[in-house]
């Protein structure tokens, strides 16, 4: 889901809100998350899922082709993991009939 469909489903459910003001909504929760992930803090949205940045070591990789070794610089990574409310109900969603 993109950001743009995201606004248009909040609008539907919340239509008291003007288009406006889900826009400054999500800016503002997206700008959130990413601060907060940016200073390793764990993100839990209830019913949704839960967000962790995961610190990948510098390490020593191989290149097959060339035969050398090299030094793979430490990097830091999002991961998102899928609560087991959302998870129940999109699989009950997929069910077929």
């Amino acid at each position: 889901m993109n950001k743009a469909l995201l606004i248009k489903r909040l609008g539907r459910s919340f239509p008291e809100l003007s288009e406006a003001q889900l826009h400054h909504m999500t800016r503002h929760l997206i700008t959130m998350l990413g601060a907060s992930m940016q200073q390793g803090e764990r993100i839990d949205i209830r019913g949704f899922g839960s967000f962790t940045t995961k610190v990948y070591p510098a390490r020593l990789v191989h290149n097959p082709r060339t035969g050398s070794y090299q030094t793979a610089a430490e990097s830091v990574r999002p991961t998102f993991k899928l609560s087991t409310v959302l998870s129940a109900r999109l699989n009950e969603n997929a069910k077929p009939e």
